[in-house]
């Protein structure tokens, strides 16, 4: 079924690519390639963008949404919490089903139940990455695992950093750059600095980058509301300081060979007064909360080696650790009117080794190969740690009560997770106009849970134990020339998901026990894990066209994509020995009922789920002078659940994660010598309908397509977003060979709107511990209104 309004889309397309087609007929001068271009994918199992350094600087991008705010069918997940962004949302999935990198390490796993998530205190993100340090970002559509790993299940985003040879001209040479920034959606300001030097036969690179900010602004027409304290129309207060640090030192062996060391670290801390949370009960709220990832790397490149099994060889080793804490302190007041302090603590380590090795080869006469192979081995441990800290009054001052403070059972158990991955792949040119590309990626993954006092298994060793999953994938991809500059693309492309210690161990905690009204005992179980869980699997077909010519450049592409073997949870129960009676007292009501069991209900984690989504892209770019240029970009999607589990969704129900129907027009002027730039962006986003949510006092309700349990948010969002239309100005000025100055305008006409991906888990609510909006509150999620970025960059 379709989640948004049905649209003669394909028609649109075509029209489109029949106007694109007919100016290569012209012979013009190239345009510059800073100018924004048509991203067409060079081998085309899937739509790759490539974001460069130059890019990032000119359009004034300033943060990880910035850089898919352009690129239709890509989002950046954000639940609308104080933590931020979480990974991102390619072509309707999300979090884990995309893979993030940096200098091909994984930026590690999601940690953050969908179940505790109206809590507001905790949301494990995946790392942070400093866009000053980075030169190249590449985004992948579909899946991709041959070429980009696991969790290359929907796509994948990869970080590439700076290198020193980026600042520096040939031979001996030295560059000093200074970058200051400041951007009104958040009040931030920017500093950086950076220091490359080529000294002979050794180049160092050094690089600073501080940020000091706020939250992101909700749009300036809502109302401060303190009564009731969760209809207030005004984002959060939170203050945001970001210090990262990027330091290479190589050696060049000779002049295709080089070794180096690697320093990459990013700590983020902020500190924040959530008071849309205010209650009766819970009052009085202050947050701190740190993000941080810290990698040390060795590098070796040889390139133009020219050896009988590899022209190149990439090897590189890593460390990296990644600290995620969120600590969250409040007031609160009992029924019987005692009040005191409470402190949340929550954290998770990921710590990580990985070495990759990396080749390429290319031979033939008559047929070209291009190959690439390469194995890699990654080691990495996973730990949750929660603290519940009580105070004797409202004060830390007063001391803790008795017991406190209370290490909480952590959420998964301390994993060990041991991962060998090897893959080739080979493009080759059969002909001048047919090429073709393959390629197969095996993956052996093992899992070493450790228990203990703080993580203890209900079945006593039987579910959550070592446990192992194989995964085999593969690629096909093919592009005709059938006339000059017009290709017909197609392929077939998989991806894989392996379990994360998440889905694996999330509940499996221990066990309630009943103790009946003769006094037995009875165990109560409330999820079991599942020790053969296996990868979670995609498989896509794209078709596609695409035109390359002087003047235009065009590539539509329709894809069908199936995810099978989705991990959920699903309910099982087994028979007690005999049935028995328990006294159950209701805490809210003061009386007490008896009640029978004769089976012991629980959950577990199978690879049950399917998913399947289909939609179109077209990217198109045309030069209408030497100097004006154009582009526009449109994708929609529709995903549907192929599958039943109860409490969750029904089989035919829209895909609740599914960006709706979006599409980008610029219309931009790059002046002569490519000294200055100016261009102007519209945005569109379609409306998301109204959607009515089962009842479960009420059964003749008729539920709408979509179902919002499985972000926690059963009654559905508080708000459905309309349509809405969004320009931007962004503009460059090389103002001397050594000084530039690069801008941005956001949201020109003060357009109130909203993202659907921060909408969809915004669950109704009063405030207090569970959170949620009433009345207008949902407006303290709207977009910034207008607001302005710039910077300033001195190179010296």
């Amino acid at each position: 079924m379709k989640m948004n309004t049905p649209r003669t889309k394909l028609s649109l397309a075509v029209v489109a690519v029949s106007m694109m087609g007919m100016a290569h007929a012209e012979e013009i001068q190239e345009l510059s390639t800073s100018v924004v271009e048509a991203e067409n994918e060079a081998s085309v199992s899937h739509t790759v963008r490539e974001i460069s350094a130059d890019e990032i600087n000119r359009k004034s991008l300033s943060n990880i949404e910035d850089t898919t705010r352009y690129i239709p069918g890509v989002q950046v997940n954000d639940a609308g919490n104080r933590f931020g962004d979480n990974g991102f949302n390619i072509r309707g999935l999300q979090g884990d089903a995309v893979a993030v990198s940096v200098d091909g390490v994984s930026m590690g796993e999601t940690l953050a139940p969908a179940s505790f998530s109206a809590y507001g205190m905790y949301d494990s993100t995946r790392g942070q990455v400093e866009l000053q340090h980075v030169k190249a970002i590449t985004v992948t559509k579909g899946p991709s695992s041959v070429k980009n790993g696991s969790n290359a299940l929907a796509g994948s985003v990869a970080y590439t950093t700076n290198d020193a040879s980026d600042f520096l001209d040939d031979g001996d040479d030295t560059t000093i750059q200074f970058k200051n920034g400041i951007d009104t959606r958040s009040d931030e300001l920017m500093l950086g600095l950076t220091l490359a030097n080529r000294t002979g036969d050794f180049e160092t690179l050094l690089q600073y980058t501080h940020r000091d900010g706020s939250e992101t602004k909700a749009h300036s027409s809502g109302k401060s509301i303190s009564d009731p304290a969760s209809a207030t129309e005004v984002a959060d207060s939170f203050s945001i300081k970001t210090d990262s640090v990027l330091a290479k030192f190589a050696y060049l062996i000779d002049d295709n060979q080089r070794v180096g060391i690697l320093l990459d670290q990013t700590d983020r801390y902020s500190e924040g007064s959530p008071l849309s949370r205010q209650s009766a009960s819970y009052y009085d709220f202050s947050t701190e909360d740190a993000n941080n990832k810290t990698r040390y790397g060795i590098f070796y490149d040889w390139n133009n080696a020219e050896t009988p099994v590899f022209d190149s060889l990439s090897a590189t080793l890593d460390y990296q650790e990644l600290y995620t804490s969120g600590v969250t302190s409040f007031g609160y007041s009992t029924r019987s009117g005692d009040s005191y302090l409470r402190q949340e603590d929550r954290s998770t380590y990921q710590d990580s080794v990985a070495l990759n090795l990396d080749f390429g080869k290319s031979f033939g006469s008559n047929v070209i190969h291009d190959l690439v192979y390469g194995v890699s081995f990654e080691q990495r441990t996973i730990e949750n740690i929660r603290w519940d800290r009580r105070y004797n009054d409202l004060s830390e001052g007063s001391g803790y009560q008795d017991g406190y403070p209370e290490r909480d059972s952590a959420w998964v158990p301390v994993t060990k997770t041991n991962r060998f991955n090897a893959y080739v792949s080979d493009t080759m040119q059969l002909t001048d106009a047919f090429s073709l590309s393959a390629g197969v990626r095996y993956d052996l993954t093992k899992y070493k849970p450790e228990t203990d006092d703080t993580f203890e298994d209900a079945t006593d060793g039987q579910s959550v134990k070592d446990s192992e999953y194989s995964a085999f994938v593969g690629e096909l991809i093919a592009e005709y020339e059938f006339i000059p500059n017009n290709f017909l693309l197609a392929s077939y492309s998989q991806g894989y998901k392996g379990a994360s210690a998440q889905q694996l161990y999330l509940g499996t905690n221990g066990a309630d026990v009943l103790t009946d009204t003769t006094g037995a005992e009875h165990t109560d179980l409330d999820t079991v894990a599942n020790p053969d869980l296996g990868a979670e699997k995609s498989s896509s077909i794209e078709l596609g066209y695409k035109l390359e010519a002087e003047r235009a450049s065009v590539t539509v592409t329709a894809y069908h994509t199936v995810y099978e073997d989705m991990i959920q949870n699903v309910s099982r129960s087994v028979a007690y020995d005999e049935a028995f009676t328990v006294e159950e007292y209701n805490y809210y009501t003061g009386t007490t009922t008896e009640a029978t069991y004769t089976e012991d209900d629980y959950s577990v984690p199978e690879n049950v789920g399917k998913v399947e989504v289909q939609g179109l892209e077209l990217d198109a770019s045309y030069a209408i002078t030497n100097n004006i240029y154009s582009r526009l970009t449109f994708a929609t999607i529709d995903g549907e659940y192929k599958d039943d589990l109860e409490g969750s969704h029904d089989k035919g129900d829209a895909l609740e994660t599914a960006a709706p129907d979006s599409g980008t027009l610029t219309l931009g002027y790059q002046g002569d010598n490519d000294k200055w730039g100016i261009a102007l962006h519209t945005l569109w986003f379609d409306k998301i309908e109204e959607q009515t949510q089962p009842d479960a006092d009420d059964a003749s309700v008729v539920a709408g397509d979509l179902s919002f349990t499985s972000l926690n948010n059963g009654s559905g969002p508080a708000h459905y977003p309309d349509a809405y239309t969004v320009f931007d100005l962004t503009a460059f000025y090389d103002i001397s060979e050594n000084i530039s100055l690069s801008a941005a305008a956001y949201n020109l006409t003060d357009k109130e709107y909203y993202r659907w991906e921060v909408l969809n888990s915004i669950r109704p609510g009063n405030g207090g511990f569970f959170g949620g909006v009433s009345e207008d509150g949902y407006k303290r999620y709207s977009e910034p209104g207008r607001s302005y970025s710039l910077n300033l960059t001195m190179t010296f």
